[in-house]
């Protein structure tokens, strides 16, 4: 890693434990909101993605306390993960997540029924994950990525046997890219720059 990522790598850990010192949430847009306010680096709009998209299944149906059969709930589930594909549309991050919080949504917007209240409607963050990504000296980014799905599911009865449901995600990814501020780094001086490379040594060796 070139000084001048370091540095930047190493103030942006130092401004989110800063954060963390202050009770502060580190929630998607308080990292992105602390990272626009560094001095060592600066947002790249054309290397940044952000990306909305929602699923939604309805159901209307005749009461049953049958759940539903497993070829519909697998044929759902399908969906469900070509829609977040969609959603991220990079294979490195899909990677990296490996569909891990998916599971939970999925069983809402397949399974979810009324069988026992009449109406209810449920609304829950299900997966809130941010990474941070330093890239190679090829590519000399620092890059924050952020995912963070919603589940909904509004379901009623009709009549005492008539079943209405609702059911579905809302996604919001987000990669955004800083670079550092060269110029501003070259004038700092060596004895700063080493301490910067210090800080993070320790950082990264501590597993914070």
């Amino acid at each position: 890693m070139d000084d001048a990522l370091t540095v930047s790598v190493a103030e942006s850990f130092a401004l989110l434990d800063d954060a963390r010192a202050r009770n502060e949430e580190l929630d998607s847009n308080t990292i992105q909101s602390i990272f626009r306010q560094s001095a060592s680096m600066e947002h790249c709009r054309e290397a940044s993605v952000e990306s909305y998209r929602s699923f939604s299944e309805r159901k209307v149906k005749l009461f049953s306390y049958k759940r539903r059969g497993s070829e519909p709930i697998e044929a759902v589930c399908h969906e469900i993960e070509r829609w977040f594909s969609e959603l991220i549309q990079d294979k490195e991050v899909l990677e990296f997540t490996g569909l891990k919080g998916l599971p939970g949504v999925k069983d809402i917007v397949a399974r979810y029924g009324v069988s026992q209240q009449k109406e209810y409607t449920l609304n829950k963050v299900f997966l809130d994950i941010g990474v941070l990504v330093y890239l190679d000296k090829e590519t000399p980014l620092l890059r924050v990525y952020s995912i963070q799905l919603t589940a909904w599911a509004t379901c009623k009865t009709i009549f005492g046997f008539i079943e209405k449901n609702r059911n579905g995600i809302i996604g919001e990814y987000r990669s955004c890219a800083y670079k550092p501020k060269r110029e501003l780094i070259t004038g700092l001086s060596q004895k700063v720059r080493d301490e910067a490379k210090r800080k993070l040594e320790v950082f990264l060796s501590s597993g914070t």
